[in-house]
């Protein structure tokens, strides 16, 4: 058996049909994040110990035969936990025997692994990587697909579809195609889905004067966008006589303003963005057959958040700017994030991270406790309670970290602290009794002379 571990994926995965690898996203140790581990066999072992055919995760909670990988007759990976002293978790849940998934965060002592099955294509873009795009933030497979397609449909004229679901960033991408098309003319903006009918035709196509009561005569957003691009924000909720003025407006590249019959001549890009089903649209007869056909040659689908894991920490970070640059996350904070969903994607990720920002102040460490509550589930049931809130800790213990192995120093100030009771050092510490007597025998600390007879 031969195990690779890099920091990329290997040239010769390309002759791979599907590669399987774990992706570190945390570790207590910075030089261990963004490794990869390649599994190239049917079976591997994960411990803390160094041995023949093992994934080797150097960390104190890691025991020395953590955990299992066998490759099933489909090609999975079954992940096992061997006994191990502190358990194994996938997706924030506690798993004796599971078979992994794309995009599964395990959590096995301090590290927080990615479970990712990538095929060719994937494979080539991240061994060659195109040029980064100003505004999308993320180096994971599907994010450089995204910025390949952008760099392949912005040149062009043909209109741009643009698919994800809501809050995937399909406005920031449109307005990228803008800026990256070179077009001399304006980026403007049209939500089909936030007008009626009437008022959609006249501001796309503008009116003449007396073309109903009170009008005079208006520039609609093709001819304002004239020379640039116009995006059709939400088109899957655009009706269905609009779409067959619109498809006429794509073939002929001319526009009538409503109430007059003379045309006019247009040079307007169209990007048109939904995160509707328009297949599902054109079979239920919702959604033009021959527009469909039209827009879909020059897409770009964008993942949702929860398929590019990878991406929530760069993008949690680049969120928080530069005040709160150098915040310390620890590993329970980190896998919460890391296994929560995220149903409104990348603009819940913005607004979490701005509520955060808001909570943290002048603190340099993001607390799991600081986290909404449906983010820190499941993985707060599991972490011990601790005996006191960060911001009501006695000032000896705030400069002690509650993620990291205790200095003797550090130990011997929380025994006397707690007065021998180990099981409050322990859930200080989020450890259990067993480990605390560990580092107190490793230290040469007997516990017991700490203790307060009068103290129950």
């Amino acid at each position: 058996m031969t195990l690779v571990e890099t920091k990329t994926t290997p040239r010769e995965s390309e002759s791979a049909a599907l590669v399987y690898r774990f992706l570190v996203l945390h570790s207590r140790q910075a030089s261990q994040r963004g490794r990869v581990l390649l599994l190239t066999d049917d079976e591997h072992d994960l411990g803390r110990e160094a041995a023949p055919h093992r994934l080797l995760l150097e960390d104190e909670e890691v025991s020395r035969r953590h955990a299992s990988l066998t490759k099933l007759p489909d090609g999975r990976f079954r992940l096992e936990d061997r006994g191990s002293r502190n358990g194994t978790f996938v997706n924030g849940h506690a798993v004796r025997d599971v078979v992994l998934e794309d995009q599964d965060i395990v959590r096995i002592g301090g590290y927080v692994l990615l479970f990712q099955v990538l095929g060719n294509d994937a494979c080539r873009l991240l061994l060659d990587p195109p040029p980064p795009c100003a505004g999308l933030v993320g180096e994971s497979h599907r994010m450089l697909e995204v910025r390949e397609a952008v760099r392949r449909v912005a040149p062009g004229r043909a209109p741009v579809l643009i698919l994800g679901e809501t809050g995937t960033g399909k406005e920031r991408v449109a307005e990228l195609v803008h800026r990256e098309s070179r077009r001399t003319g304006p980026y403007l903006t049209l939500n089909c889905g936030a007008l009626p009918h009437a008022l959609i035709e006249s501001e796309l196509f503008g009116h003449v004067t007396g073309a109903f009561t009170g009008a005079t005569q208006r520039k609609g957003l093709f001819a304002a966008a004239n020379g640039g691009t116009l995006l059709l924000d939400e088109i899957g909720d655009m009706e269905l006589e609009l779409q067959k003025a619109l498809l006429r407006v794509l073939a002929t590249s001319e526009i009538r303003p409503v109430g007059s019959d003379v045309p006019q001549k247009v040079d307007t890009r169209i990007v048109a963005a939904t995160n509707v089903d328009l297949e599902r649209a054109v079979e239920e007869a919702r959604f033009r057959r021959d527009l469909h056909a039209r827009l879909v040659a020059d897409c770009i689908l964008l993942p949702p958040l929860r398929k590019r894991r990878e991406d929530v920490l760069p993008l949690l970070r680049h969120y928080f700017g530069a005040a709160h640059a150098g915040v310390e996350l620890p590993t329970d904070a980190v896998e919460a994030l890391l296994a929560y969903s995220f149903p409104y994607n990348v603009r819940e990720l913005e607004q979490l991270a701005a509520s955060l920002a808001s909570k943290l102040g002048s603190r340099r460490r993001l607390e799991l406790s600081d986290l909404p509550e449906s983010v820190r589930e499941p993985v707060a049931l599991r972490v011990r309670p601790t005996p006191s809130s960060p911001a009501s800790l006695p000032p000896p213990l705030l400069g002690i970290s509650r993620d990291a192995t205790p200095s003797r120093e550090e130990l011997v100030q929380l025994l006397e602290l707690y007065k021998g009771n180990v099981s409050k050092v322990g859930a200080f510490l989020r450890k259990g009794r067993r480990q605390v007597y560990r580092w107190a025998e490793q230290y040469g600390i007997d516990p017991a002379k700490f203790r307060d007879a009068r103290d129950p």
